[in-house]
């Protein structure tokens, strides 16, 4: 059946893609005023930064099994608090800022103990599974953390 012999189904699909014109995408409207209610006043997003930069020095993030609400109390703030913080200063939530930390750290590790097994490395750097490390590095990396490092090593 063509659509040049079927006039209803013409008029349908105009209609379809008229009614997508005149309506506003969510994509469009939604971000601008979510990241608006998300976004922290300013006194509050600089004490959390702050407790965050100190918590970030002293590598904080290493320790395993911690939640974010765990981890926004030692900060003074609530988790709902440091979720906001993470995604105004970071772009990304907490937890995904602290995996990636994570990896960043383990990479730094594999360099300067190269005879240390990746698996420990993951566990010093606060992931305690082995295969969780191992997926989590290879999805960030796109390579195993003894490739990665064979890569990096061989490249020097």
């Amino acid at each position: 059946m063509s659509l040049a012999g079927n006039p209803s189904l013409i008029k349908s699909i105009r209609s379809l893609f008229r009614k997508k014109e005149q309506a506003p995408s969510s994509a469009s409207v939604q971000p601008e005023g979510r990241q608006r209610a998300l976004a922290l006043p300013p006194e509050e997003f600089r004490r959390i930064d702050a407790a965050f930069e100190r918590w970030v020095q002293e590598k904080g993030y290493r320790m395993p099994d911690v939640t974010i609400k765990e981890t926004a109390s030692r900060m003074g703030c609530k988790g709902a608090q440091l979720h906001r913080y993470c995604i105004q200063k970071m772009g990304v939530d907490f937890r995904t800022w602290r995996v990636r930390q994570r990896i960043e750290d383990a990479k730094v590790l594999l360099l300067q103990e190269p005879d240390t097994s990746a698996s420990h490395i993951g566990r010093m750097v606060g992931i305690q599974d082995r295969s969780n490390f191992l997926r989590q590095f290879e999805r960030l990396t796109g390579l195993s953390p003894e490739q990665w490092r064979q890569n990096e090593l061989a490249s020097r």
